[in-house]
């Protein structure tokens, strides 16, 4: 009502059914009238007592009439609710006629959607299942006058596509990464609509980088050590099949892109260097993490020779010896001491102890010969028996490279200006080369050869002309070393030659004091 200047009158009225004509009179079917003021008052119709005739009507229940009305002579502005109620209806449905003497306003429902908006972190890459409530929708006529509920999930507009839609007063449908407009429409009884639009957005939580606590580790050759890195530990929110990318940072200079994918090896020098991991998701999210790694330092012990002295004290329960060496070499080692030690003589691959290296108790250790079947750095470790031993000891070492030497002749002509010899060197070796031209290689007669020496990494260590010598030490790298012989001035050149060089290899021991 919005003028209240006039009285209100709500009258009900219905036929009756037809009663049994024996019996006293009564109405068969009952209906009651219920008036409801914006206050919440219920008012209820006018009733005669037919006991008393002349007896102006008081309101109450009316039980007697087919027509009731309740008249309101100030009604207060605002939403009257008028109830109709089926008190006894023995012969339904029963239809009746409801009549307002102020014009009948039925207003539209409200659409009310819990959360507003919704904001949810993503379950899966594939988004979240979100639960939205349109329980607290109302209706000005009557929340009960509200017929039907429905949604539109994919803002489209429609209410009733297949995965777009739903119904009912409450929803749960998966959405998607990022945001989503849902609308809910309320329906009442008379076709009166009323919708609202909410916001749903699902957050893409970044992927979270981990490499776990700071690492130490012993150097497996003066230089460092190679170190092994994984990502296993980096996890997201949405599932780990949500990580795509990771990039790794290897020599500390805080750029990424040293190597990618979940794993990852560095070769790291002898000190600390922070390692870093990017982590990056399908929808480009980023996550990092670094890593402390400490390779500890080594303590150069001897140059040149083969003897090495130790002892083990409270700080230092284990000694460890670096030796150098090429594939096929062996070694003597012998270890002196009163002391319960344990010697291990380990390979360059994995730190495997090689067979028939180690020895224990206060006997000392004496072995010949020893294969070592890898090129690279082995490592020598004395360390504590039991029970704890704490003294000084002494061993002393051969190393037996295989030969660095050769002889070799050969012709250079038109089809073949050059040709290329290899030798396997040591570190710190040094490799003396001669050629010079040869009657015994074919017809041609003797070449004027030139040299040329280049180390594994291809780097030219040294040339010489024809009728001269190479000699170049100490050799930077441990490796395959090239010789090559050609025919620098031409076809002049050309002819038979023979090459000569030998390899003058040193032993080296590093020890490493943890």
């Amino acid at each position: 009502m919005t003028d209240g200047r006039l009285p209100l009158r709500v009258t009900l009225a219905w036929t009756d059914s037809p009663g049994n004509p024996a019996a006293a009179k009564a109405i068969v079917d009952d209906l009651d009238l219920t008036l409801v003021s914006p206050s919440g008052e219920t008012l209820l119709p006018f009733r005669l007592d037919p006991a008393k005739p002349a007896a102006d009507a008081v309101a109450g229940v009316n039980s007697v009439d087919t027509t009731e009305q309740v008249l309101v002579a100030a009604p207060a502005t605002g939403v009257w609710k008028a109830l109709v109620k089926g008190t006894k209806v023995t012969r339904g449905p029963r239809e009746f006629a409801l009549w307002f003497s102020h014009p009948f306003d039925n207003r539209a429902p409200v659409a009310v959607v819990r959360p507003d908006p919704a904001v949810v972190h993503a379950a899966s890459p594939l988004g979240a299942v979100v639960a939205l409530d349109g329980s607290l929708s109302t209706d000005a006529n009557g929340n009960d006058d509200i017929a039907a509920f429905a949604w539109d999930t994919d803002g489209d507009g429609d209410f009733a596509d297949e995965g777009g839609s739903g119904s009912g007063v409450s929803l749960s449908a998966p959405f998607p990464v990022g945001d989503s407009a849902v609308t809910l429409r309320v329906t009442d009884a008379l076709g009166l609509e009323g919708t609202r639009q909410v916001l749903v957005r699902v957050l893409d939580d970044p992927p979270v980088a981990e490499l776990g606590a700071a690492l130490a580790f012993d150097a497996t050759d003066p230089g460092g050590r190679v170190v092994e890195f994984d990502a296993s530990l980096c996890s997201d929110p949405q599932g780990a099949a949500d990580l795509a990318e990771y990039e790794w940072d290897l020599d500390g200079d805080a750029v990424f892109g040293d190597a990618s994918g979940p794993t990852a090896s560095a070769r790291l020098p002898v000190g600390e260097t922070v390692v870093g991991l990017r982590v990056r998701d399908r929808s480009g999210l980023e996550g990092t993490d670094t890593v402390s790694v400490t390779i500890r330092d080594a303590e150069h012990r001897m140059d040149r020779g083969g003897s090495f002295r130790g002892a083990l004290d409270p700080k230092s329960e284990r000694d460890t010896f670096f030796l150098e060496a090429l594939a096929g070499s062996t070694l003597d080692l012998s270890l002196k001491t009163r002391l319960s030690l344990r010697a291990i003589l380990r390979s360059p691959s994995g730190g495997i102890p090689l067979d028939g290296t180690s020895a224990e108790g206060g006997r000392g250790l004496a072995r010949k010969g020893i294969p070592l079947p890898e090129t690279g750095w082995y490592w020598l470790q004395v360390e504590a028996g039991l029970p704890a031993a704490k003294g000084p000891y002494s061993f002393t070492a051969r190393l037996r490279v295989p030969k660095a030497a050769g002889r070799e002749e050969g012709v250079l002509d038109a089809g073949s200006p050059e040709a290329t010899w290899t030798t396997e060197l040591l570190a710190g070796s040094t490799l003396s080369v001669r050629a010079k031209g040869s009657r015994k290689q074919g017809p041609a007669g003797p070449a004027s050869p030139s040299l040329e020496v280049r180390a594994p990494d291809g780097t030219v260590l040294g040339t010489a002309g024809p009728g001269r010598g190479i000699r170049i030490g100490p050799v930077p790298a441990t490796g395959t070393y090239a010789i090559r012989v050609f025919a620098a001035g031409g076809e002049p050149d050309l002819g038979g030659y023979g090459i000569l060089w030998k390899g003058t290899a040193r032993m080296k021991g590093v020890r490493l004091r943890e």
